[in-house]
């Protein structure tokens, strides 16, 4: 079982992540746990591990929550990463688009970005596919442009 209990007004901040909000495990009967404010904004998660038996067949179907989940994605729906170009040249690198696959790409994308950003390039990884030029004939829309004006 799962339950989200509220903080109170005004002390959200001792209770998020990176925070001196000290999680715990009690490993005894029951095993019970917590998890400071993350899933829920304003939510601490305190959980009991375990339960009775189920029977997957017989237990009642359908979402108990849902909620609207919203993330960056360019029109073909794959990353940018290259140089802004134009005015900025080099300057500017560009990671955009990842649609929530970045969590688990994050530290080779993370990498790549890195090394653009202090030597211009990355060594050994073609990155011709994830360019911005790719949309400049692109019929959604320029995604170059919008950067542009967006910055």
């Amino acid at each position: 079982m799962v339950c989200y209990w509220r903080i109170k007004e005004g002390h959200e901040d001792k209770y998020a992540i990176g925070s001196d909000f000290p999680t715990f495990a009690s490993y005894g009967e029951p095993y019970i746990y917590d998890m400071p404010s993350l899933e829920f904004p304003r939510l601490i998660k305190v959980a009991i591990h375990g339960g009775y038996p189920c029977d997957p067949d017989k237990r009642p179907w359908g979402p108990g929550m849902a909620l609207l989940c919203m993330y960056s994605m360019t029109p073909d729906e794959d990353f940018v990463i290259d140089f802004l170009g134009g005015e900025f040249g080099t300057d500017v690198v560009v990671g955009d688009g990842f649609s929530g696959r970045a969590f688990k790409m994050s530290p080779m994308v993370g990498r790549i970005l890195i090394d653009l950003v202090l030597t211009g390039e990355a060594k050994g990884v073609e990155l011709k596919h994830f360019r911005i030029a790719r949309f400049e004939e692109y019929p959604k829309g320029n995604f170059k442009e919008f950067l542009y004006h967006v910055m």
